[in-house]
């Protein structure tokens, strides 16, 4: 990336360089065995480089970051997810897993327009019809 990223504060304050080695190295381990390629890793890391410097702030908080990789991650493969959030907020127990499984359901039951989908066929997940008048 030819633009300069900004230093990435740590949540005890410190600073440091961001590193997209790191940041590999964790979409790495979060998608092991999951099909997902290389360039997809890479293509990610990528995208969040480019949106850290897009901001224009020399800091930017790790907390951050590890927010928009879950958007990106989310998107991309549901498990890989599940196991990014489960080490970034250090998961200890199996409340949160849950907690955060029941986040990920709500998320699958609100449409693209931000409604909630309210009349779906049990088994199918589709809407029902209205039925037309004869």
């Amino acid at each position: 990336m030819d633009e300069q990223l900004p230093a990435v504060v740590k949540r005890d304050g410190a600073k440091q360089p961001f590193d997209r080695r790191k940041l590999l190295r964790g979409l790495e381990a979060a998608c092991r065995k999951r099909g997902i390629k290389n360039d997809q890793l890479e293509s990610i890391v990528q995208q969040v480089e480019q949106w850290c410097t897009t901001r224009g702030d020399r800091e930017i908080l790790a907390s951050e970051v590890g927010e928009r990789v879950m958007e990106i991650l989310h998107e991309l493969d549901e498990v890989a997810y599940v196991r990014f959030v489960s080490v970034y907020r250090s998961f200890e127990t199996i409340a949160e897993f849950e907690r955060l499984l029941h986040e990920m359901e709500k998320r699958q039951r609100v449409n693209i327009e931000g409604q909630r989908t309210l009349f779906e066929s049990a088994g199918n997940g589709k809407k029902n019809k209205r039925s037309e008048p004869r």
